[in-house]
């Protein structure tokens, strides 16, 4: 979601070539596009969650690298455009992934307020 936003963003200025040499998107760039001042504009983003983490309402993605080492970038602009919320999507999972994700949702809230 977030990163892939990033990622398109970084992936069309690097499209063009750079002292005449194709740069590639790499994590590494990815990760320097959120410092930029103004930040490259980002392709609109939908989320529709299927569980409660509750990461869709906030401006910060991660990932895993792989090389395995977890990584992440922050940016308000990076915050999804629409967030549609349908409780549906989450009918027919199992308790052990509400319980997860919900504890989750709250680990967010809480690293949002510390």
């Amino acid at each position: 979601g977030k990163f892939v936003r990033l990622w398109l963003s970084v992936a069309t200025a690097a499209a063009d070539e750079i002292d005449g040499e194709k740069k590639a998107a790499t994590v590494q760039r990815i990760l320097a596009a959120q410092n930029k001042d103004p930040m490259p504009p980002l392709p609109p983003q939908i989320c529709c969650p299927n569980s409660f983490a509750m990461a869709e309402l906030t401006h910060v993605a991660g990932l895993v690298t792989r090389e395995n080492v977890k990584s992440g970038a922050s940016h308000p602009n990076m915050m999804p455009t629409v967030v549609i919320f349908d409780t549906t999507l989450s009918r027919g999972l199992p308790d052990w992934v509400r319980f997860g994700t919900a504890l989750r949702g709250i680990e967010h809230a809480i690293g949002a307020i510390c």
